[in-house]
């Protein structure tokens, strides 16, 4: 969104999870990403040197009411085929089985239920990362503000944050990979996120 998620944070877009019940919470209102104006990037350290990466595709459907954030909805598919760093090798090397596995994989998947309002500002979003055949928790970590267009009748939406994760949990980088003097096992996530909300009409 960094790795995820996201993994960061795949913007769009499979439904919403479907996961709860008739009792499940309803969120009330929907958001749709801009795509020109989100990004989802990774930063790490290969030989100790810092790089950083990008997914280029990415879905994420969002439904989120501000004034029920526990009520929020947020899913997340990644293209990692999408995956560059401005390194052919590094690039050709992240598709193979040792990391992404892109042909049998070719999603990572992050779903979280229920925004946490943060003391001192901010909020964290709870949620499972699927990597491969892997699941795990994850916190992500954002600050959100939003524009209300009150004469438009639509409103805007920025997200900003990330999330750290720690690859070896995922098997990314298995077999010589393995080694963090190689490649460090803690990788960020960051991402940014432009979205309007169902009332938006495009001029």
């Amino acid at each position: 969104m960094r790795f995820v998620l996201f993994l960061v944070l795949s913007v769009l877009l499979p439904a919403l999870p479907a996961q709860a019940g008739d009792d499940a919470p309803v969120c009330g209102r929907t958001w749709t990403v801009t795509q020109a104006d989100s990004s989802l990037k990774i930063r790490g350290k290969q030989m100790a040197d810092d790089f950083e990466a990008s997914f280029s595709q990415f879905d994420v459907d969002i439904c989120y009411d501000p004034e029920k954030p526990e009520n929020a909805q947020l899913k997340v598919v990644v293209k990692t085929n999408s995956f560059t760093s401005g390194s052919a090798d590094r690039d050709s090397t992240a598709m193979t089985k040792e990391w992404f596995g892109v042909k049998g994989f070719p999603e990572a998947v992050f779903i979280a239920t229920g925004f946490r309002k943060k003391e001192g500002g901010g909020f964290e979003a709870p949620g499972t990362l699927r990597i491969k055949e892997t699941e795990q928790p994850v916190t992500l970590d954002f600050t959100l503000d939003i524009q209300n267009e009150e004469s438009l009748g639509y409103s805007w939406a920025n997200a900003q944050g990330s999330a750290v994760l720690d690859r070896s949990r995922f098997a990314l980088g298995t077999g010589d990979w393995a080694d963090a003097s190689i490649i460090a096992n803690n990788v960020t996530v960051e991402f940014s996120i432009r979205a309007h909300d169902a009332a938006h009409k495009d001029k």
